[in-house]
């Protein structure tokens, strides 16, 4: 194949690298991998490599085709690039196939782990510290902590500000009453009372029958 009668199919192997990868969708990064196909056919050869549609993943591009010749060599490489849209792990599937062709020449699988740093904190097993530490790296837990800390600050802002209004309230009223007072004892120091002998002092009483 194409010159050997024996054969009436091409024959190619692939393998994709890294076979694992790991990301945070936060941080909106492209993920990149290769895969490399080898043959030992001789003479003119192409193969198909599709990465198979899923809707957690967007590609820039599904389908890569490579040519060999007899000037080529026997190894060809094509680069895939890629962006998880949802958390969790995805299983990415990629088929080597002569175009034209649905057969298989060779399938590889590669994991993908997908993760969500602003709401998922994965636990560690190495001390209970270290998941504490996580927790509160987590960016909702230091959202969550820095609203209860400005509630809490507003709460007092909120009692002091009554104490103030309470204690400005009394005061109010001592400075009345002081005046009040004050006016009374001029009152009774008018000129008009002294003219009428009562010196400042209160009149007395009517005398009881």
């Amino acid at each position: 194949y194409p010159n050997d009668p024996t054969k009436n199919a091409g024959e190619a192997q692939m393998t994709c690298d890294p076979n694992s990868i790991e990301l945070d969708i936060v941080g909106g990064d492209y993920f990149t991998f290769s895969c490399t196909v080898t043959t030992d056919m001789v003479g003119d050869f192409a193969v198909r490599v599709e990465w198979q549609a899923m809707t957690a993943i967007n590609a820039a591009s599904r389908v890569q085709v490579v040519s060999f010749s007899a000037t080529s060599g026997q190894t060809q490489t094509v680069i895939f690039t890629g962006e998880a849209n949802t958390y969790g792990t995805h299983i990415l599937v990629l088929k080597a196939t002569e175009p034209g062709s649905d057969v298989a020449l060779d399938t590889v699988t590669i994991s993908l782990k997908a993760i969500d740093s602003s709401i998922y904190a994965e636990p560690s097993n190495s001390n209970d510290n270290s998941y504490f530490e996580q927790v509160l790296n987590n960016s909702l837990v230091q959202s969550a902590i820095g609203a209860l800390s400005l509630f809490f600050l507003m709460g007092l802002l909120i009692i002091r500000g009554k104490s103030n209004k309470v204690k400005e309230a009394a005061n109010r009223q001592i400075r009345a009453e002081e005046l009040i007072r004050a006016r009374i004892e001029n009152g009774m120091n008018h000129p008009t009372r002294k003219n009428f002998g009562l010196a400042g002092q209160l009149p007395p009483l009517p005398p009881q029958n």
